[in-house]
């Protein structure tokens, strides 16, 4: 439950990261929100056909989530004739997004990180792990 609900926070921070940085420069049209729009929904189905393909596993894999997203929004641009470069204000969003996101990867377990012996590290799987 608490993983679950770092997730959905994490889609909404990168979500309203995404909002405010383009009211902020005066972008936020409905062009760009609909640009926001194709990135998420082509940034998760890629994400988790890339994990599928790489691991033949249900989850998600940020990189094919991340090369999704791009491809998506250059296509959507392309059909909607937009030149304008908006890559600042969707990296801000992926990074604000991720922060909160990643904690529900930790809390859930499913994305442990190395064995390591660093002060920092947490027990999980069967070992000490740098999150």
């Amino acid at each position: 439950m608490l993983a679950s609900a770092f997730y959905a926070a994490g889609y909404i921070t990168g979500i309203v990261a995404f909002v405010l940085m383009a009211k902020r420069r005066r972008l936020l049209t409905d062009g760009v929100l609909h640009l926001m729009g194709t990135a998420i929904i082509g940034g998760l189905a890629c994400a988790a056909i890339g994990q599928l393909i790489a691991v033949q596993a249900p989850g998600k894999s940020i990189v094919a989530g991340i090369a999704g997203g791009y491809l998506s929004v250059a296509v959507a641009k392309r059909v909607m004739g937009i030149r304008r470069p908006l890559g600042d204000l969707f990296a801000v969003a992926l990074a604000a997004g991720e922060a909160v996101g990643r904690w529900g990867c930790f809390f859930a377990g499913c994305c442990y990180g190395r064995p390591t012996s660093l002060p920092w590290a947490v027990w999980q799987h069967g070992a000490w792990r740098h999150p």
